[in-house]
């Protein structure tokens, strides 16, 4: 079976949009494949540090708007993992799936090479809960690197899931 979602929201700290289109290929009905392609510039910059002298410059750079995510997903009862590529960058995932899969909450550690200030190492996290209010439609409500204050960010949107039997 193939899942096709389509969704977008606002991150309400630093006021920037995110917009996706996610295909689950479902192999079996606890295992399959994630390919998502979203635009999002709220990814870790390319930091590099030139020391002429006495002056040291830090230039910051995003490679790109446009983020890919391929992931292998299984699924244990409630629970499913997932590991791959989140947003380009390595990472693993957790889904528990609650009120006969009406409730996704999920949970999403990635970009483990990111550096903030003193901290040696700062993997971006996110949680996500959606919930489905019509048949294809679900709302989506979430926080951006909960654990570090400077860097938390709340997240809203909104999007439609269906299955599409003509992509399998």
């Amino acid at each position: 079976r193939t899942e096709v979602e389509m969704s977008g929201g606002w991150r309400s700290v630093s006021n920037t949009g995110r917009a996706g289109l996610r295909v689950n290929l479902l192999t079996r009905k606890d295992k399959g494949y994630i390919l998502e392609l979203n635009s999002d510039d709220r990814v870790s910059p390319l930091e590099q540090q030139r020391t002429v002298g006495d002056v040291t410059t830090i230039t910051e750079t995003i490679e790109d708007e446009f983020r890919l995510s391929a992931q292998f997903w299984h699924r244990f009862g409630m629970v499913g993992l997932r590991a791959g590529l989140i947003d380009s960058r390595g990472g693993v995932g957790l889904d528990a799936y609650l009120l006969d899969d009406r409730l996704r909450i999920q949970l999403d550690a990635f970009d483990f090479d990111r550096q903030i200030a003193d901290i040696a190492l700062a993997p971006r996290h996110r949680a996500l809960v959606d919930i489905k209010v019509l048949k294809h439609l679900y709302l989506v409500a979430g926080v951006e690197d909960p654990i570090f204050a400077d860097q938390r960010d709340f997240y809203f949107g909104a999007g439609v899931r269906f299955f599409d039997p003509d992509l399998k």
